[in-house]
């Protein structure tokens, strides 16, 4: 073991301290030139992003836009068929009304018959 220690001198000591350090100094080179690249890939994929993002708002608006037009032609039609249904509803209603009209002059004219007659009978 002595002699492991002795082979060991300040200068052996000092070229490789000199090494180690050349060494950090390349993988802190290497580390910085992967954030580099990192960073750059990160801002295209971010640019990207951006850009499918404006494209695909702006699909979707023009859906939208679409969708709100089919939708307010729909709410017209299913409007116009109400407006056709309360529109008969009301005739109906009217027609209904005539015809109590129409049995309430009738009864009215059956009673008054009934009623001459239970009075010719008596007199």
């Amino acid at each position: 073991m002595n002699a492991v220690r002795e082979a060991w001198t300040d200068d052996r000591i000092d070229d490789l301290a000199h090494r180690m350090d050349t060494g950090f100094d390349r993988v802190d080179r290497d580390i910085r030139e992967v954030r580099a690249e990192m960073r750059a890939g990160f801002a295209t994929v971010d640019a990207r992003f951006d850009s499918m993002n404006d494209a695909f708002n702006a699909r979707f608006d023009s859906m939208n836009d679409s969708v709100n037009a089919r939708f307010d032609s729909a709410n017209d039609s299913v409007n116009a068929r109400f407006d056709a249904v309360n529109s008969r509803f009301d005739a109906m209603t009217a027609r209904l009304e005539s015809l109590q009209r129409t049995m309430l002059r009738v009864g009215g004219g059956l009673a008054a018959v009934v009623l001459a007659s239970i009075l010719a009978n008596h007199l």
